[in-house]
């Protein structure tokens, strides 16, 4: 019922993906008052919230692919490098990007002819920002594992990032920490 007011009084949108919904500000206004406001938090409060960020927040898994803060700072590396096209809920590989995908031993032509969508935008519950799924998602994410970038956690989707891992985004994407 709040949410539905807030919608109404176009202070939020949402969007439908599967069962899920997912609400955002409508505009940057709205998001600048909710932020005036948590600087009202006293300190204590965030310093405490900011320690407690569970490793699934981080880096998981999403179905398939990956997902979290990592993933979606990946997908972001891949748009700001003209590796992938945002195009609505799709992600258009560019020829760039076919290249790039190949150097990293991922054919990109075989995932193209699977029954399944190739790359595509999934709304991460965490950050609130698309990541990279489909095949192409997939891909990528196996080939972190194989590579040792990443390893499974026991009983959780999140995500380990080895030493390797830390060197190799940093090199490709460019994140740290």
């Amino acid at each position: 019922m709040h949410l539905a007011k807030l919608i109404k009084a176009d202070l939020l949108t949402v969007e439908a993906q599967g069962r899920h919904r997912y609400y955002t500000y409508s505009r940057p206004e709205v998001a600048y008052a909710v932020e005036a406001l948590a600087a009202l938090v006293p300190a204590r409060h965030r310093e405490t919230a900011e320690k407690e960020d569970p490793p699934i927040r981080i880096c998981r898994t999403c179905y398939d692919h990956l997902a979290g803060r990592v993933g979606v700072q990946v997908t972001e590396s891949l748009i700001k490098q003209k590796i992938l096209v945002q195009t609505g809920g799709q992600f258009e590989l560019t020829e760039k990007g076919t290249h790039w995908f190949a150097t990293h031993g991922i054919d990109t032509t075989t995932l193209q002819r699977q029954k399944r969508h190739f790359s595509r935008t999934c709304l991460d519950w965490t950050e609130r920002r698309p990541h990279l799924a489909g095949s192409l998602g997939a891909a990528l994410l196996q080939k972190m594992l194989t590579a040792q970038w990443l390893r499974r956690r026991v009983n959780t989707r999140a995500l380990t990032i080895t030493v390797a891992g830390q060197q190799a985004l940093y090199q490709l994407f460019k994140i740290t920490g």
